[in-house]
């Protein structure tokens, strides 16, 4: 059966109104569900630095509650809570910054006066950068500038109000009472009484609400507070209960622990009182790296009155201050603060700079070295530049391979009064530097040893000033075999008495007819203590004062100037130490074993010695004696009580005196001796009882 024509389009026409229909009512419902209210005109009076967990705002005139995201801006009159396991940090203007804790619920609004904020419950802390008011049922709460403090609900009825620093002026206007609380004072509030004591527990760290702040994955958490309540025991925890715990401590006066990154929380408890719940965060945080200008650029003034300071922020932080440093100044002579991760500075005068990026964090969080990043620039103009005078190694100088493989090569030039890039390449023949430098390090000296896996060959040195008034300096040198001479006398590290000659010898194959001897107290030879012309391999000399010295043999040409720097050779003078002897009321003399198992003796001190060397020997035949026990003491006493029960026989002990000042200034004083017999007595002596027969008829 063929179906009427008129009908189908009837159909088509109202099966597409159905469906415009059903289209537009959802959107109207997405619309409603998911509409936000524009309040971006409303005045901005703070904004959201941290949120964890579930929290929402409700605007004035709304009774809609949306949820809050980080770094949300905060309006005037808006209502702020927070779930459960939850918390929010706001920062107002003024730098009033204030933290809700789980469960809290404020009123915020900007009056003439200042800040208010009406407290409805939960548990909230500020610090109070400048004067502002907290409402609490009907007490009015009025806070100073600089004041620390926290308000916590303890029920319906009664609130506490803790003023860690500062001071905070309480009206009730239930009862008429006025009241004042100062810092280490707490406030307990109800509708018509204020009940103000003392803490107990005072300078609490690490305080409410602080964020500890560590670039490793664990951080050492040192828990100190003040207080005249006796037997305290401290508890770190992971929640607000108390139930998770990560360590107690009972009759603490102080508590360190490794902590991971995370939330903590922490109490003090006595059999008389206990704080309140501290809460505070371990949070590990990056070094933000400074990516423009590079580290030891040169930014050419050329007209340009500032320059661009980037970095990439790896962390939580708030805002970053940024500091650049005159090279060697404390104080900053320019800043600027940021939320961004770029700034502009103005254009210093000529010179070397630091420039440090330090993240900041709020709620007291620890602003540690170690998180702030700092480089060094310099400032020049395009001025033409002296280049530096390179002294050593002297040009087309040869340099003995043995010296620079043992003791490295001297670098030094003339002062430029600012950093210096020292490079040393191998030369391709030419006169220009071949393939990656093979050393290369930076100072703020005018010398420096050069070192490395060298061969025989030609090399170039490059000292380029990272300063302003000075360009690269260059010197060319070779390195050959057998040029430097090495002493056969004194030994290595070898020890002399004082006043003593000391005879240096050396072999040379160059047939030179002129060497010098230096001896020095450090390697560098800058002042030598003595420095001897000769034309022999010999020569002998006398040092009368006890230190560390240093020797070596240099080749001089027939102008008497330096050709070959030797081989550097270390010794020593000890201070002479006087003998030490024995207390004779306290030296063991003939001992029985089982009545006096161990052997005490003692020796009177020693002027300069610091430390004593106390040995049990056995005596053999021919002099000859074995070590039992040796005891390094600072004491002038000394107990062998581990040595086991002694056999019968001849014994020895030996006291020493030592002082230890530097790496191979060690005096020793002679020894001294005492003898003594050791033998094993009888002990008791056990008689068998008689046998005795009795006899009974």
């Amino acid at each position: 059966m063929k179906k009427n024509s008129k009908y189908l389009i009837r159909d088509l026409i109202f099966t597409f109104v159905c469906l415009l229909v059903i289209s537009g009512t959802s959107y109207s419902l997405y619309q409603d569900i998911t509409e936000r209210i524009d309040f971006s005109k409303n005045q901005q009076v703070g904004h959201i630095v941290f949120k964890r967990n579930s929290a929402h705002r409700k605007y004035a005139s709304y009774s809609v509650w949306e949820h809050l995201n980080q770094k949300s801006p905060l309006y005037n009159k808006d209502t702020i809570r927070t779930s459960k396991d939850s918390d929010v940090r706001l920062v107002l203007e003024g730098g009033i910054e204030v933290a809700l804790e789980q469960q809290s619920l404020i009123f915020v609004i900007m009056t003439p006066r200042g800040f208010e904020i009406d407290f409805q419950g939960g548990e909230i802390h500020s610090i109070a950068v400048n004067r502002m008011t907290v409402r609490y049922r009907n007490s009015t709460i009025t806070l100073e500038k600089g004041t620390s403090f926290s308000l916590c609900e303890l029920d319906n009825n009664s609130a506490e109000l803790t003023v860690n620093r500062g001071n905070a002026h309480i009206e009730n206007s239930g009862s008429g009472i006025i009241k004042n609380v100062t810092g280490n004072e707490k406030a307990t509030i109800t509708s018509n009484s204020v009940q103000i004591t003392a803490l107990q527990f005072k300078d609490c760290f690490p305080p409410n609400n602080t964020i500890l702040v560590s670039p490793d994955k664990k951080m050492s958490v040192n828990f100190t507070w003040k207080t005249e309540v006796p037997e305290t025991t401290v508890i770190v925890a992971r929640d607000v209960q108390l139930n998770d715990i990560v360590t107690t401590a009972d009759n603490a006066k102080g508590c360190n622990i490794e902590l991971s990154p995370g939330r903590y929380y922490w109490k003090l408890v006595s059999s008389s009182t206990e704080s309140r719940t501290f809460s505070f965060e371990v949070l590990e945080e990056k070094t933000p790296l400074i990516t423009n200008p590079v580290n030891n650029s040169n930014l050419e003034k050329s007209g340009k009155d500032s320059f661009e300071v980037s970095w990439l922020t790896r962390g939580r932080a708030d805002s970053y201050q940024v500091n650049i440093y005159k090279d060697g100044s404390d104080s900053p002579i320019e800043s600027a603060l940021t939320k961004n991760n770029s700034t502009m500075l103005d254009m210093p005068a000529e010179g070397t700079y630091q420039l440090v990026v330090a993240p900041i964090y709020h709620f007291g969080a620890a602003k540690k070295d170690m998180n702030s990043e700092a480089i060094t620039v310099y400032v020049n103009s395009s001025a033409e530049k002296t280049p530096v005078d390179v002294i050593t190694p002297s040009t087309q100088a040869a340099v003995s391979l043995e010296a620079a493989l043992h003791n490295g090569i001297l670098c030094s030039w003339i002062s430029t009064s600012g950093k210096c890039r020292v490079e040393l390449f191998s030369d391709n023949g030419s006169g220009h530097a071949s393939g990656d430098s093979i050393f290369s390090e930076e100072t703020g000296k005018n010398s420096i040893r050069l070192t490395g896996n060298f061969t025989t060959g030609s090399y170039i040195v490059k000292v380029t000033p990272l300063s302003n008034s000075y360009s690269e300096g260059v010197t060319h040198f070779q390195l050959k075999e057998g040029l430097g001479l090495t002493l056969i006398s004194p030994t290595i590290n070898s020890h002399f008495k004082a006043g003593s000659d000391i005879t240096f010898i050396w072999r040379d194959q160059s047939a030179a007819l002129n060497y010098q001897l230096q001896i020095s107290e450090d390697n560098s030879f800058k002042n030598p203590v003595i420095e001897s012309k000769v034309s022999t391999f010999s020569d002998t000399l006398r040092l009368t004062e006890p230190g560390i010295y240093f020797a070596r043999v240099n080749i001089l040409d027939p102008a008497g100037k330096t050709l070959v720097f030797g081989d550097i050779r270390k010794f020593s003078i000890p201070i002479d130490l006087p003998l030490p002897s024995f207390n004779e009321s306290d030296v063991p003399s003939d001992i029985d074993t089982i009545v006096t198992p161990s052997v005490e003796v003692s020796w009177n001190s020693v002027p300069g010695a610091d430390r004593y060397q106390a040995s049990l020997l056995k005596a053999g035949e021919a002099m000859s004696e074995t070590v039992i026990s040796t005891i390094t003491t600072a004491s002038t006493s000394a107990s062998f009580s581990n040595t086991g029960r002694l056999t019968p026989g001849r014994y020895c002990i030996q006291i020493t005196a030592q002082k230890k000042e530097q790496e191979l200034l060690t005096a020793v004083s002679g020894e001294v001796k005492h003898y003594f017999n050791a033998s094993r007595g009888k002990g008791l002596e056990i008689k068998t009882p008689e046998t005795i027969f009795i006899l009974v008829k």
